[in-house]
């Protein structure tokens, strides 16, 4: 897949989360997400190796927004059974995300200092806009939640790089016959 294509369908799958999450059809982003998702796994060169990074990103989104959450940086009002809890639509940006990594975000490679960097300036631009949106909500507090998420994020960036090349050198391997059946 093309880095502009990739590019282009990571904000396709945001906006469609966020506009979704904003205007109550909290449906609507994982639902575009799954497709765009199912669309990237089927140009992927290394599919499996896809899965893996998609789907271990939404549950380390899930736990990093969901820990955010709770510590007061934003909520997710109206959008989740609790204000704290990182509902399905957010997950589904993480693994929309998660599909830029190998793709539109690529030139990152061993340039962790330049990621943080990114993270932290792009972190909590994404996050205002989601607000403004009406996805989340900033406390009134805004300036100190930015900065802690800029924090967050440029810790985060540099961290799923690392995570994405530990994935892409490590192998699974799974066993033909578990050793209770060779007995």
């Amino acid at each position: 897949m093309g880095r502009l294509m990739n590019f282009a369908m990571s904000y396709l799958g945001w906006f469609a989360c966020v506009m979704g999450a904003g205007h109550g059809q909290l449906w609507l982003g994982p639902s575009v997400v799954a497709a765009l998702v199912l669309l990237h796994l089927y140009m992927a060169p290394r599919p499996v190796q896809e899965i893996r990074l998609i789907l271990l990103t939404g549950v380390f989104g899930f736990a990093i927004d969901t820990l955010q959450a709770s510590a007061g940086l934003y909520a997710f009002t109206g959008t989740s059974p609790a204000p704290w809890l990182c509902p399905l639509w957010m997950v589904a940006l993480w693994m929309i995300f998660a599909t830029t990594l190998n793709a539109s975000m690529a030139w990152l490679a061993g340039r962790y200092r330049l990621a943080a960097a990114l993270g932290a300036l792009c972190g909590p631009i994404s996050y205002v806009a989601g607000a403004r949106l009406g996805a989340i909500e900033l406390p009134s507090h805004a300036g100190l939640s930015l900065v802690g998420i800029a924090v967050v994020w440029a810790c985060l960036m540099p961290s799923l790089l690392w995570f994405r090349d530990f994935l892409s050198t490590s192998t699974v391997r799974v066993p033909l016959r578990s050793q209770a059946g060779a007995l």
